[in-house]
C-alpha cells in the first residue's frame, strides 16, 4: 500500500488573518502550506517551487491573482489555482477561468466549501487523512 503524500499548497492573500486561517484549515487535512501576502512574492515562489495547488486572493499588492496565473501559464507552470475574491464580479471571474484558473470563489467562503473545492482539484483517488 502506497503512502499518501501530503499536498504542497501555496496560499497568498494580503490579509495575514486569512492566510493563517487557510493554513490552519489545510494543515488539518494534512497539507503542507506556504503562506505569502503579496502577489509578486506568490509569482516568484510559484516559479521556483512546485506546488500541488495555489490558493490566491484576486486583489493583492504587487500582482493580482489573475496576473500571477497568466505569468505562471506563460512560463509553462500548470499548478492548479483557486482564486478567492471579495470582489463579486462575474466578468473578472469569467476572464480568470478563461486564463486557466481552476476555480474562482467569492468571499466570504466557509472552510467546508474551501476544502470541498481543494478536494475536487486534488482528487487523485487517494483519501485525505480524515477520509
Amino acid at each position: 500500500m502506497s503512502q499518501h503524500k501530503a499536498p504542497n499548497v501555496l496560499v497568498a492573500d494580503d490579509s495575514r488573518l486569512v492566510t493563517e486561517l487557510y493554513r490552519r484549515l489545510l494543515q488539518q487535512y494534512g497539507a503542507a502550506v506556504v503562506t505569502l501576502t503579496n502577489g509578486s512574492d506568490a509569482l516568484a515562489k510559484g516559479l521556483e517551487t512546485t506546488f500541488d495547488l495555489a490558493i490566491l486572493d484576486q486583489v493583492m499588492p504587487g500582482r493580482v491573482g489573475v496576473e500571477v496565473v497568466q505569468e505562471w501559464r506563460a512560463a509553462g507552470i500548470k499548478t492548479p489555482v483557486i482564486i478567492i475574491s471579495a470582489v463579486q464580479d462575474s466578468r473578472t471571474r469569467d476572464e480568470a477561468l478563461a486564463q486557466g484558473v481552476d476555480a474562482y470563489l467569492f468571499k466570504p467562503i466557509s472552510g467546508e466549501n474551501l476544502i470541498d473545492e481543494v478536494r475536487k482539484i486534488l482528487d487523485t483517488g487517494q483519501p485525505w487523512p480524515d477520509s
